[in-house]
């Protein structure tokens, strides 16, 4: 039996993947730092180790990440949050025992990073916005007045991205190497999430995300057959020959899809694979086709999903949110119950932080593994 270390158990993604692994007949282990995270509480979970917080303790992770891959006889190690970029600066003494599905740290860095991954992308010949560093405050004031938005180039769930037209920029100002600003494009967001192998896509999923709990965090996917998307990451991923987990967030144009951030990590599409028979497979490079979702599939996160303001922006988008309802729940499973019924125990915790560290519930939910770049 070949035995599967996930990190990141606290998030939604993490969970589905256990269910996915323990289904294919393959022993799971998680770990992350939170004592209770969400996929702990999982039937298909053989073992939790709680772990030190990577944003904070790096060396000390690294360190027990090592003796649990040692401990457990680890055959496969996933990293699926944004601890991902620590295991890939860890990357060459983890892959001495178990195999790693990241690149190591000299290649998720750039991706991370919104306006190296532009200019990557750009030099493929790939759509992007225009987008530009910024070197002062003049710039940040220049480029604001053109209309373009401002973005932190290391930031996750949309927090940090402020558009047009544009209030107090004092703090963009005060450190504005830390900032890109990229031109305004209209048009609906599409999100993508994919496995490679050496530069070929061994399972990908796209889907729009009509209902959020915040600006960035949705709740509710719907499966998109988007040619156009699907062509856009086959090209990125086979001129950069990547291996591992990559989600793109697109804007939808007349022209085609322009591709706005890359997120080399496990997102939301996981849940629209997850029914997939091959798609654990797809990891051991096993898989004989390129997995992507049934055409219909959507799943959603509930309770999460009675708190998406867009239901009230419309009668059509209420009656679309109601409709949302009937796809599945990402988290509850009647044969695995606990997950969903002990979930408020994180949520407990990052309450809390959030009102210790004065952040945002999303802040306080990535504070301990985020990484905003080489320091």
């Amino acid at each position: 039996m070949k035995t599967v270390l996930l990190t990141g158990a606290r998030a939604p993604a993490t969970l589905e993947l256990a269910r996915v692994f323990a289904a294919s007949g393959c022993r799971v282990i998680a770990a992350d730092s939170l004592r209770y995270p969400l996929t702990r509480f999982s039937k298909h979970v053989a073992a939790y180790h709680q772990v030190p917080g990577p944003a904070q303790r790096s060396g000390d992770f690294l360190d027990a990440l090592e003796h649990l891959v040692r401990l457990e006889n680890v055959d496969l190690l996933i990293p699926t949050c944004e601890e991902v970029f620590y295991v890939a600066s860890g990357h060459a003494r983890f892959s001495r025992y178990c195999r790693v599905y990241s690149e190591p740290l000299t290649v998720l860095a750039p991706l991370h990073d919104k306006l190296r991954f532009a200019r990557r992308a750009r030099q493929h010949g790939l759509a992007v916005p225009e987008t530009h560093g910024l070197k002062s405050a003049a710039e940040v004031s220049s480029y604001a007045d053109k209309g373009f938005v401002l973005k932190a180039r290391y930031s996750r769930f949309s927090s940090n991205v402020l558009l047009p037209p544009h209030g107090d920029l004092t703090g963009v100002s005060e450190n504005p190497r830390a900032w890109l600003a990229q031109a305004f494009t209209p048009g609906e967001l599409l999100c993508s999430y994919s496995l490679a192998r050496n530069g070929e896509l061994r399972a990908h999923s796209c889907y729009r995300s009509p209902f959020r709990a915040g600006p960035g965090s949705a709740v509710y996917f719907e499966q998109e057959r988007h040619a156009g998307a699907l062509e856009w990451v086959k090209a990125f991923v086979k001129a950069e020959t990547l291996s591992g987990q990559f989600a793109f967030d697109f804007v939808e144009t007349p022209e085609g899809v322009v591709a706005v951030e890359c997120n080399p990590r496990a997102t939301s599409g996981v849940h629209l694979l997850a029914s997939e028979p091959d798609f654990a497979r797809a990891f051991w490079n096993e898989a004989e086709r390129l997995i992507v979702p049934a055409a219909g599939s959507a799943s959603r996160i509930g309770p999460a999903l009675l708190f998406a303001p867009q239901a009230w922006q419309s009668g059509t988008m209420f009656m679309r949110w109601l409709r949302a309802w009937r796809a599945p729940d990402a988290i509850f499973r009647l044969n695995d119950p606990l997950p969903a019924l002990l979930q408020g125990l994180s949520l407990t915790h990052f309450i809390f932080q959030a009102l210790r560290l004065r952040v945002s519930l999303l802040g306080a939910s990535t504070h301990d593994i985020e990484w905003n770049g080489p320091s």
